[in-house]
């Protein structure tokens, strides 16, 4: 870390956990100067820190703006339990070969969806995908209120797509806030807090679902 003419240590985002290299370093630690003009500004970036720096590509997958549509909840068309749809175990009559799956083995309902900015997803059994986190970028000046409600929005489509440990991030200019696993899963409406996305409680929250994924 560097120090500034007065003598002072210069901002800087940290994460002691993972080798980001410089160039990328350098980009995160300028929005603490200087706020990004807009949301597409942080995409590039931000990808770059989650897709094989942060979690490793050997175990997870960064989708940018994957499409989440409503389970279908007809009886015969929910999880198939990483057996193919159309597969012997599937029954006499066919029952699943109708429905549409997404990339975590849920049925899914046949409508455009909605398409949150990131997911975070561990590879798991059976060519699935389990999600484990969820992000929503929205530009400085956008009502946090607004962004927030977006992101549990597209929480509550996940349904059974995540298994014991999920996790949600609105990024609202550099202010961020987390939902974690709702009760039932039911997500809160308000952000218990928000905070500068370099103060160690992303990288804290990141490091939790890392550990949960990878013991």
């Amino acid at each position: 870390m560097s120090d500034s003419e007065n003598g002072e240590r210069e901002a800087e985002f940290t994460d002691r956990n993972a080798d980001i290299p410089p160039k990328l370093q350098a980009r995160l630690n300028s929005w603490i100067i200087k706020k990004p003009k807009s949301q597409f500004s942080v995409y590039g970036p931000l990808n770059a820190y989650l897709q094989g720096v942060k979690f490793p590509a050997d175990d997870f997958i960064v989708k940018p703006q994957p499409r989440l549509r409503q389970e279908d909840e007809t009886p015969a068309n929910n999880f198939w339990g990483g057996q193919e749809p159309n597969s012997d175990n599937s029954g006499s009559e066919d029952a699943h070969s109708a429905a549409s799956y997404d990339s975590q083995g849920a049925a899914v309902v046949d409508e455009k969806g909605k398409f949150p900015d990131f997911t975070i997803c561990q590879y798991g059994d059976n060519s699935n995908n389990i999600i484990r986190i969820v992000v929503e970028i929205a530009s400085e000046g956008s009502s946090s209120a607004q962004a927030f409600l977006q992101l549990r929005d597209y929480m509550n489509l996940l349904g059974d797509r995540w298994e014991e440990k999920v996790l949600g991030i609105v990024w609202v200019g550099t202010s961020v806030a987390l939902i974690h696993n709702g009760r039932n899963k039911r997500f809160p409406a308000h952000a218990k807090e928000w905070f500068s996305f370099e103060d160690g409680n992303l990288v804290s929250a990141l490091d939790d679902m890392l550990k949960f994924c990878l013991p």
